[in-house]
């Protein structure tokens, strides 16, 4: 199915259900060192899976906020809402977020959870201050497991840190840079 634009509000009432095998995309083509830069088209709204093993550079776009002349035109250049999911898929070694403009900074929270030696569920948040332009989720040598995701969204304040959690077996640190 082609690319469907919307110029009014759309109103559901089952909700939107997106499935299908294109939904999940893997980032990079094997393991090793790579860098992947995100775009609309090919990232944004789908789950991201990171590989096995894996070190792992992202940069986001810049975050673009013009005012359309038409409002009902779908070529507007505005990527408000734009939302990447990124789900740690395997226990990964280092995965960076940077953004593509020293403009665009983070806000907003990241949770990570961990398991302490007695079987006890910890976690430590860490929140985003105005000069964050990164995300450095990198490993203490016990890796960051299965089940955690990086959800980041586009706005007018810059990319909000949102439904973010991660899951460590190791000592957790501010991942913002």
């Amino acid at each position: 199915m082609g690319k469907t634009t919307f110029s009014g509000p759309v109103v559901s009432l089952a909700g939107f259900n997106p499935n299908g095998y294109a939904n999940i995309v893997t980032l990079g083509d094997s393991g090793g060192t790579e860098s992947v830069s995100l775009t609309a088209a090919d990232h944004g709204g789908r789950i991201l899976s990171t590989r096995l093993d894996h070190t792992l550079t992202c940069t986001l776009p810049a975050i673009n906020g013009t005012d359309p002349v038409d409002e009902t035109t779908p070529g507007q250049v505005s990527n408000y809402g734009l939302t990447f999911r990124i789900m740690i898929s395997y226990t990964i070694v280092n995965l960076t977020i940077n953004t593509a403009s020293a403009d665009d900074d983070f806000f907003g929270a990241i949770t990570i959870n961990t398991e302490a030696v007695n079987g006890a569920t910890e976690s430590a948040t860490f929140f985003a201050d105005d000069t964050d332009v990164g995300i450095a989720i990198v490993s203490d040598n016990t890796g960051y497991l299965p089940g955690g995701i990086v959800e980041l969204t586009a706005t007018n304040q810059g990319w909000l840190c949102n439904g973010t959690k991660l899951l460590s077996a190791g000592t957790p640190s501010t991942p913002f840079i």
